[in-house]
């Protein structure tokens, strides 16, 4: 039985739709509907239904999901003995919705490492109570018990709908998007991203951008997007996901990069050196492409 399987199945319940389960566990939609299919094919049963109320638990779901809860804690159990045992407890690294997907490819080869979502409002307040031990984030925490590395840098790529007259377009500028409606993520998640946006739209001379909605997570802003409700700025790493009437397009001025830092407190701790090291390498120049 697949482990991960069992994970996307109990997100799928707790989230009830199956792109708010896949940001929980960092995986795509539709990596989140084949976990589920081989799932089901493992148990050659049905476990959910999708129906205009959402994802509901068929009879053998319902069996399934305390068994399912109980074997993860379980796996987890076993996963933090080995990694005492062998190589120390884990490294819990704060990651925010803007930092989440860029973070993937560090989590599997800089040592154990626990990634932990903290919206980027709180990951100040989770570094000072020991909730976690780094955090990475596109905010700025200028307090004197912090301090921040840089790990790498991410071009902008702008999301439009399918049906707007600009995804004719091969590119855009930077300012040319910028003029266009503008729906954010919002303020209380993602501080750094709206204030970095903002301070580039006023390098580009334009003082006022036209924010038409603000979303809770990136997969109200793909639909709002979707939807023709506005355009979206957002790291390269988020417009490589695939959505239904949603075009990605470069934001060709070498000067907007997204800058990526990793902050910890004055309590530093001794794997993380090596975790810095090797988390530069992952990240770093071909995020700038």
């Amino acid at each position: 039985m697949d482990i991960r399987a069992l994970e996307v199945f109990v997100a799928v319940v707790e989230q009830g739709h199956f792109g708010r389960a896949g940001q929980q566990v960092f995986m795509s939609q539709s990596g989140v509907t084949r976990a589920i299919k081989r799932l089901e094919s493992d148990f050659d049963v049905r476990l959910l239904e999708r129906g205009g109320q959402g994802v509901q638990l068929t009879p053998a779901g319902t069996a399934l999901l305390p068994w399912a809860r109980r074997m993860l804690g379980l796996a987890q159990r076993a996963r933090e003995a080995v990694a005492q045992s062998s190589r120390g407890a884990a490294l819990i690294v704060g990651v925010s919705h803007t930092s989440s997907l860029l973070t993937q490819r560090f989590s599997l080869t800089a040592g154990p490492v626990q990634l932990r979502h903290v919206a980027s409002a709180q990951q100040l307040a989770a570094l000072r109570e020991g909730r976690c031990d780094v955090v990475v984030s596109v905010s700025a925490i200028r307090e004197a018990d912090v301090t921040c590395h840089p790990l790498g840098y991410e071009r902008y790529y702008g999301l439009m709908p399918v049906s707007h007259p600009l995804a004719a377009e091969p590119a855009l500028s930077f300012a040319q998007w910028l003029r266009q409606p503008q729906i954010i993520l919002s303020i209380l998640q993602e501080p750094g991203l709206s204030r970095l946006v903002s301070g580039h739209a006023r390098d580009q001379g334009i003082e006022h951008l036209d924010f038409v909605e603000e979303v809770d997570d990136m997969l109200q802003l793909f639909e709002a997007v979707s939807a023709g409700r506005g355009f979206a700025a957002v790291p390269r790493s988020w417009a490589q996901i695939r959505h239904e009437g949603v075009v990605s397009r470069p934001l060709p001025d070498p000067a907007q990069l997204m800058t990526f830092g990793m902050f910890l407190s004055a309590n530093s701790d001794a794997r993380i050196p090596l975790f810095l090291s090797q988390a530069q390498v992952c990240l770093g120049p071909e995020d700038a492409r």
